[in-house]
């Protein structure tokens, strides 16, 4: 998966094309030094130089706009305000003007300050500039989207999970557990002494860690899930299967130069992982991106992000691809779910009932917007904006539901958290229920088979079909303890089938379970 900094390189551009001319001519030295390290998002480094400056040089237009620019990518909103608002006062320089203008709107933008955003955009001088025009007039509409949203919220308040879960770095990408009450994300935080750091990011590599729920939905202390996933690994956790025995993940191999690949991984014990493996063939992985594996294991269909269908690399669309006999067919667009412009998330609940898009386009408040899609007789609606404040002038980026369906858990970079992007906890019961008039929770079955002698019965063949939906077919194994796992959806009547060599077929009748966790056992008798 690319970083979610987009925005940096964005910033990080008008940084390069700014004018050198500044009347700090006696510390150019330090004023590139700082600029090399904004090159680098050594963001509170830079902050440091330009303060020293700033003490002789407290009016320089030029240095309160870098200042403004550092305070900016760091979340510091109201210094950023302060220092763009020195800069515009005190600029002699028109070529400037632009540069300032435009940072000033994303600033008043992040704000909620939408007036005022809109007001430094029409300040911008466009010169017959078709390809500013097109990016103002994409930015004014995301303002317009927001102005509206925000005059009408949802009932309903993001909770920031707090500091046991998110920390001064990055915390994204939560995924819910489909066997427990457990939530895994992906960090590029501290977590050990000694732990190796990009000296030039100030960044660690990417962790997967898991955090269990209590009774009271109160998160344990994260733990690491396994070394395999950890420092120097990079992986990020995309998506789990029925019962956590398939972990999709996603990781970026710069030497591959192709932006990133989906890998597999699997338990061999109950504590240890296997190594990651790179689903193979040409087909799914190409030199192109591929990210935000999300399985849909009630279907066997595996949905993705990439940019193969974008010449130039830069917007990434949904695809989907069909499992057949362990091996993934060639994806294929989703135009139902894709847009024309930056898709980089995908979220589809089993069984395709509802899926949830992360796209930075012209219906977004601000940067990325989680958007829905409701699967009506199999056909996907028109994404629609999760509104405001499910949304807000930041980033959204991705979105997980609990088994239950009741708590929704995204990540998002808006003003008050304690880092980078932190993971927030919805109340999601209200607002998914009168979308879909039912709640789609989600029961974990754990299955038994054993014989008339109590010994467990491996490698049984275990079929689960929905009386409802005919489409619906779940097949799997049992293992060397006998037992098998996977999730339902408790809005149909299942037939279970158990077929094993030298033992007699047995078929019973599932009924629906709101319990949320079922575990039963069931003898097969010899042939």
């Amino acid at each position: 998966m690319r970083k979610f900094f987009g925005l940096l390189v964005i910033l990080v551009f008008w940084f390069s094309h700014l004018s050198a001319q500044n009347k700090l001519n006696h510390s150019d030295w330090k004023m590139t030094q700082a600029k090399m390290m904004t090159e680098d998002n050594r963001f509170k480094d830079a902050i440091q130089i330009y303060s020293e400056l700033y003490k002789d040089f407290s009016e320089d237009a030029f240095l309160n706009y870098r200042l403004a620019l550092c305070n900016f990518s760091i979340k510091n909103f109201l210094e950023a305000l302060n220092f763009i608002k020195i800069a515009i006062k005190n600029c002699d320089e028109n070529s400037l003007l632009n540069d300032f203008y435009f940072l000033s709107s994303k600033i008043h933008h992040r704000l909620n300050q939408f007036s005022e955003a809109k007001t430094m955009i029409s300040k911008i001088s466009l010169d017959d500039d078709s390809d500013l025009f097109a990016e103002i007039n994409f930015i004014l509409k995301q303002i317009d989207n927001a102005i509206k949203l925000s005059k009408t919220p949802l009932d309903l308040e993001p909770k920031n999970c707090g500091p046991l879960i998110n920390s001064e770095f990055n915390e994204f990408y939560p995924v819910f557990s489909a066997q427990l009450n457990k939530i895994y994300f992906t960090s590029d935080r501290n977590y050990k002494q000694g732990q190796e750091i990009n000296e030039i990011t100030k960044f660690y590599n990417y962790s997967v860690f898991e955090s269990l729920l209590n009774e009271k939905k109160e998160f344990a202390k994260p733990q690491l899930v396994d070394e395999i996933w950890a420092e120097g690994k990079n992986f990020i956790l995309n998506s789990v299967s029925a019962g956590d025995q398939v972990y999709y993940l996603y990781k970026n191999t710069p030497a591959l130069k192709d932006n990133g690949n989906i890998y597999t991984d699997t338990q061999d014990t109950e504590d240890d992982f296997t190594d990651a493996v790179l689903i193979d063939g040409d087909s799914l992985n190409t030199r192109f991106y591929e990210a935000s594996a999300s399985y849909d294991y009630l279907n066997d269909k595996l949905y993705l992000v990439s940019n193969r269908k974008d010449r130039n690399k830069q917007n990434s669309s949904v695809f989907m691809s069909k499992m057949s006999k362990n091996k993934y067919s060639e994806p294929k667009i989703v135009n139902a779910l894709s847009s024309d412009f930056n898709d980089n998330f995908i979220y589809v609940h089993p069984n395709q009932t509802f899926a949830v898009i992360a796209s930075d386009n012209d219906k977004s408040m601000g940067g990325f917007d989680l958007f829905i899609s409701i699967n009506i007789k199999g056909k996907w609606s028109e994404p629609e904006n999760m509104a405001y404040p499910f949304n807000s002038s930041g980033n959204e980026t991705q979105f997980t539901l609990s088994n239950d369906g009741k708590t929704a858990y995204i990540a998002s970079d808006r003003a008050g958290g304690y880092g980078g992007y932190d993971i927030y906890e919805v109340d999601f019961e209200k607002y998914i229920t009168e979308k879909l008039s039912y709640l789609p929770a989600l029961t974990y079955y754990k299955i038994g088979v054993f014989n008339d002698e109590a010994e467990e019965i491996t490698e049984a063949i275990v079929k689960i079909k929905s009386k409802t939906k005919p489409k619906l077919n779940i097949k799997t194994q049992t293992n060397l303890e006998g037992y098998c796992y996977f999730n339902l959806t408790d809005n149909s009547d299942y037939i279970i089938e158990i077929t094993a060599k030298n033992y007699q077929k047995l078929s019973v009748e599932l009924s629906p379970d709101t319990s949320g966790y079922v575990e039963k056992d069931f003898e097969l008798i010899k042939k």
